[in-house]
């Protein structure tokens, strides 16, 4: 995968687009903090901070979404349940399955096993629904 990521950066290091820019960085931090690179996914992190705060625009929630999976992959699994629930706000209430799936993953980690099962049984369902359930 990382080759993807190499050619993802590439093209977001070209985007002149705010919003844009933000919402590449915010899939290219994601690819890595998956990935288990977490030094470049903080470092794609702060380039999202900076874009968020020179552009004119909404930034919702990646970067949160991003810190979660980070604060996962640490072993910081309250920490990273925090990030999604504030992602979520952002987002307007929407829990992507992303989301979910970190979720789910953290509330394991916690041995809070039926909260976990929930997340990740709403991923086996809801393959047939739009990405707003």
């Amino acid at each position: 995968m990382r080759p993807h990521l190499l050619r993802l950066g590439e093209l977001t290091s070209r985007e002149t687009t705010p919003s844009v820019e933000y919402g590449m960085l915010g899939v290219l931090a994601t690819g890595y903090a998956v990935t288990g690179d977490l030094s470049e996914a903080r470092n794609v992190l702060e380039r999202m901070n900076s874009v968020a705060a020179n552009g004119d625009f909404y930034p919702a929630g990646p970067a949160d979404r991003v810190r979660a999976l980070i604060a996962l992959q640490e072993g910081r699994a309250e920490e990273s349940i925090e990030h999604v629930m504030r992602a979520r706000a952002a987002d307007w209430g929407v829990l992507f399955r992303s989301s979910r799936l970190a979720l789910g993953d953290a509330y394991a980690a916690l041995g809070r096993l039926p909260e976990a099962a929930v997340q990740y049984d709403s991923l086996t369902t809801s393959y047939g629904l739009d990405f707003w359930d």
